[in-house]
């Protein structure tokens, strides 16, 4: 089995003399249909959110102001990507474990979510997901 892989992407970024305007459209900058949407804000540097993965949820994380480390582990490999553009996300297929850590003081990101939250789409327990994929990868 072929390990799904994170990549980024760049949504449509629009300057001019009254700031910058980025555009995240489902179909052409985001790669599945959005079902859900949410912010996170930390206050302090080094916050830890994440350490799950999901089982089919397709994820694109967007660093809205500040900057974040998104760490990524299919069973198979790792990888640590920077987000601090916001006009560059991080997709995130399912099967990916996934650990952010924010870098700044004050750190805000959006999610766009394929399907709606569902607690039974969740792996919370790393040894239980590194069975899983290294089962899978070895079939």
């Amino acid at each position: 089995m072929r390990a799904p892989r994170c990549r980024l992407l760049s949504m449509k970024s629009i300057r001019d003399s009254r700031g910058e305007l980025i555009v995240a459209e489902e179909g052409t900058h985001v790669p599945f249909k959005i079902a859900r949407v949410f912010f996170v804000e930390t206050q302090r540097k080094g916050t830890v959110r994440g350490d799950h993965a999901h089982k089919s949820l397709y994820e694109l994380v967007l660093c809205t102001y500040g900057s974040l480390d998104i760490e990524v582990m299919n069973g198979i490999s790792q990888k640590t990507y920077r987000l601090d553009n916001p006009a560059i996300g991080l997709l995130i297929p399912p099967m990916v474990w996934v650990r952010v850590k924010t870098t700044t003081t004050r750190t805000r990101y959006l999610v766009l979510a394929s399907h709606k939250y569902q607690e039974a789409d969740y792996f919370r327990d790393f040894e239980q997901f590194l069975t899983l994929t290294k089962a899978r990868n070895e079939g």
